[in-house]
């Protein structure tokens, strides 16, 4: 008897550490909170309405048209300006494989953000169920949501060793089409992922589709493989998706149109849902000319995705950059920029930049990282 009572609150101890930590979450078992619960109970859970496209049979939330982004909400489209924070998968002082990231935490910051007056959240990569678990219930209570801008990673070992997105039978290309299928699938709560060292893993079972705000595709490309890809491959520039097809492009930006119409097939034939979608740019490869960069290697290279055309995709799509105001150098040294200045007489290249980069799109431009830029479209949120 003794051992069976030893064992019993062994067992019960386990599961209230594993609790605890936030890995029972996606089994619907939450930390215990010996504070006040995070949101009032007595608020009204946030409408789930969405657009439905009778023709089509499919719905979205959110649209870009001309230089904005529209939400649906109360029966109709109302023009939302897009205000947020970037959320890393990791806390400070740890590695960024260390994903320790609690569901209670999550709920603290999504109230924090909310209160900060910004209105959505941008993540990179993939994070553990509890982001998306504490996302749906913060939103099922909140007056103002929080919505989500889902990035998708690449492999960056890949990239380093070969250098060429369609090198080794495709193998950058295929990887990076089947994360971002299976993206789709953690987003509408319809996935299991086996665990693997830094990376995020586990059973999602919930979907936070009706917040997404937005797919934001890649990273910071690396100038050797945007030139070398099209070196390589100059017969590879043309694609007609379904969804996405190219016009004018690299075989770089053929590479993204591949990607992103794959995304949108299985997401509208899986879930007939649809979301915009950008693909990450920054100023090292964007389309603009810096004649002043001291340094060739940050100029060298150009991705346009103005090159991509949509179609059959009601959602559209917008352009995203990381804009960080202390690099490339360019920054410090382009003399039209140097003549921008704030309120305070205070030179300014990063809002000069911030205005110059919607001019070369024709939609919404959403500024990541530093700030936020949207496309399809141009609008500038601060993200």
């Amino acid at each position: 008897m003794k051992k069976y009572v030893i064992a019993v609150v062994a067992t019960i101890a386990t599961l209230f550490l594993l609790a605890q930590t936030g890995l029972l979450a996606p089994f619907g078992i939450k930390q215990l909170s010996f504070t006040r619960e995070n949101g009032d109970k007595d608020a009204p859970q946030q409408q789930n309405e969405e657009f439905t496209d009778t023709v089509n049979d499919l719905s979205y939330k959110f649209k870009t048209e001309g230089k904005s982004f529209y939400v649906y909400k109360n029966g109709g489209w109302q023009e939302e300006l897009m205000t947020g924070v970037n959320i890393g998968a990791s806390e400070p002082a740890l590695f960024p494989g260390d994903l320790t990231i609690s569901y209670d935490t999550y709920l603290r910051w999504f109230e924090y953000i909310s209160e900060m007056n910004c209105n959505c959240v941008r993540v990179y990569t993939t994070m553990r169920p509890q982001f998306y678990l504490a996302l749906r219930d913060f939103n099922e209570k909140a007056e103002k949501p929080v919505y989500l801008y889902q990035g998708i990673w690449v492999n960056e070992d890949d990239i380093e060793r070969l250098g060429d997105v369609y090198a080794e039978n495709e193998k950058i290309l295929s990887g990076f089409k089947t994360d971002a299928i299976s993206l789709v699938d953690v987003i509408h709560g319809n996935a299991l992922i086996p665990e693997s060292a830094g990376k995020a893993s586990g059973t999602y079972r919930t979907d936070v589709s009706r917040w997404l705000a937005g797919w934001i595709i890649g990273i910071e490309w690396d100038p050797n493989l945007v030139l070398n890809t099209n070196e390589q491959h100059p017969d590879m520039s043309d694609y007609d998706g379904k969804y996405l097809y190219t016009q004018s492009a690299t075989p770089f930006e053929a590479f993204l149109c591949r990607v992103g119409d794959a995304m949108i097939e299985h997401e509208t034939d899986e879930y007939k849902f649809q979301a915009p979608l950008a693909f990450t740019n920054w100023i090292t490869t964007d389309p603009l000319s810096h004649p002043n960069e001291p340094h060739y290697d940050e100029d060298k290279a150009t991705v346009n995705t103005e090159n991509v055309k949509f179609r059959n995709f009601g959602a559209g799509m917008f352009a995203s950059y990381h804009i960080y105001p202390y690099y490339p150098d360019s920054l410090n040294y382009q003399e039209d920029y140097l003549k921008k200045t704030d309120e305070n007489g205070k030179v300014d290249t990063y809002t000069a930049y911030s205005v110059a980069a919607p001019q070369r799109h024709g939609s919404v431009v959403k500024t990541a990282d530093e700030r936020f830029l949207a496309g399809a479209g141009v609008c500038a949120a601060g993200l």
